[in-house]
C-alpha cells in the first residue's frame, strides 16, 4: 500500500478506535493530538527503509531490501519502544501534556501493525519474519494502491471535519465537494495513460457518491447531529467491510479457477498452452530468438 494510505489509515484509527483528536485541531498541542500523530507516523513509519536508496546504487533494492526489517513482526516491540521514547523526550522538551511511554508504545504498535497487514494484503509481498526469513508472504486480495481504499480511509475524517463547526458546515461541505468532484476524472486520466481504464459509468457513479456525502448532510442538517468519533467509527467500519469483500471475492475467483482447471475444457485448455509449438524470449543483451517447445 502506498505511504499517504498508511498514514491516513493511521489517523483514522486514531480517532476510530482511540478517541485521538483532529490532527491540526485549532487548540493546543494536548494528549488527543498527540495520540492521532503518533498513531499516524506509527503508520508511516515502516516505509522509512526507502531512504536507503539515497545511499544506494543497487537498483533491485526496493526488492531486496523494501519490506523488510521495518515491516517484521518479529521487529515491531525494538520500533514501537523507540518511537514511544523519541515522542516522550520531544513532548517533556516542548512541555507537551503526553500519554505515557506504555501507552504511546502500544500506540505505535498497532500503528505498525496496521501498516504490516495493509501491506500483506496486497500482491507485493512482505517480510514480516524478517531478519530470521526472508521470505514475502502475500494475500495478494488489492493492488499497491487502491484509490477506493484510501477514500474510504479518508472521507469519514473529512467529514467530521466539515461538521464539527455548525457555522463552517456548509461552506466546508462546498469546499470539499469541489475539491472531490474531479478527482475521479483524475483518476480515470492516470489509469489510462497507465493501461488501466476505468469506465465512464464508474467515474460518473463515484462523483455522485462524493457529492452525495458531502452536500446532503449539509443541506438536510442532520451531519451536525452525527458526533465526531461517529464518523470515524463509520469510516473504519467501512474500510473492514471493503477487506471483507476483498477476500470474498478472492475466494469466489479461486474457487472458479479451480472449478476451470478441473473440467475437461480447462484441462484441454492447460495441454494445449503446455504444448505450444513455438515461444519467444528475450535474452540478457536485449535480442529475441525461438526455439520449438
Amino acid at each position: 500500500m502506498d505511504t499517504i494510505t498508511h498514514g491516513i489509515a493511521g489517523a483514522l484509527i486514531g480517532k476510530a478506535v482511540f478517541r485521538g483528536e483532529d490532527l491540526f485541531a485549532s487548540h493546543p498541542m494536548n494528549r488527543g493530538r498527540i495520540l492521532t500523530w503518533s498513531l499516524m507516523l506509527g503508520a508511516i513509519f515502516p516505509d522509512s527503509d526507502v531512504f536507503r536508496d539515497i545511499f544506494s546504487s543497487d537498483r533491485l533494492l526496493i526488492i531486496t531490501w523494501h519490506r523488510s526489517i521495518t515491516h517484521s513482526l518479529l521487529m515491531l516491540p525494538l520500533w514501537a519502544l523507540l518511537l514511544a521514547a523519541i515522542t516522550r523526550a520531544f513532548a517533556n522538551s516542548r512541555r507537551w501534556q503526553a500519554p505515557s511511554f506504555a501507552a504511546l508504545t502500544a500506540i505505535y504498535a498497532v500503528g505498525i501493525l496496521s501498516h504490516i497487514l495493509l501491506d500483506l494484503v496486497t500482491s507485493f509481498g512482505t517480510m514480516i519474519w524478517s531478519p530470521l526469513e526472508w521470505s514475502r508472504p502475500a494475500w495478494d486480495l488489492v493492488f499497491i494502491v487502491d484509490f477506493t481504499l484510501t477514500a474510504i480511509f479518508l472521507v469519514p475524517q473529512l467529514l467530521a471535519w466539515v461538521y464539527s463547526h455548525p457555522e463552517k458546515a456548509k461552506s466546508r461541505a462546498i469546499g470539499m465537494c469541489l475539491v472531490f468532484l474531479p478527482t475521479p476524472w483524475l483518476i480515470a486520466k492516470i489509469g489510462e495513460i497507465a493501461g488501466a481504464p476505468i469506465s465512464g459509468r464508474v467515474v460518473l457513479s463515484a462523483m455522485i457518491v462524493f457529492a452525495a456525502l458531502f452536500l446532503l448532510p449539509a443541506l438536510q442538517g442532520w451531519g451536525l447531529k452525527i458526533r465526531h468519533d461517529t464518523w470515524n467509527r463509520a469510516g473504519f467500519a467501512a474500510a473492514l467491510f471493503y477487506v471483507a469483500c476483498t477476500i470474498y471475492a478472492h475466494q469466489v475467483a479461486y474457487a472458479r479457477i479451480q472449478k476451470f482447471a478441473s473440467s475437461g475444457i480447462g484441462t484441454a485448455w492447460f495441454e494445449r498452452s503446455a504444448a505450444c509449438t513455438s515461444c519467444v524470449w528475450i535474452s540478457a543483451r536485449g535480442r529475441r530468438a525461438t526455439w520449438n517447445c
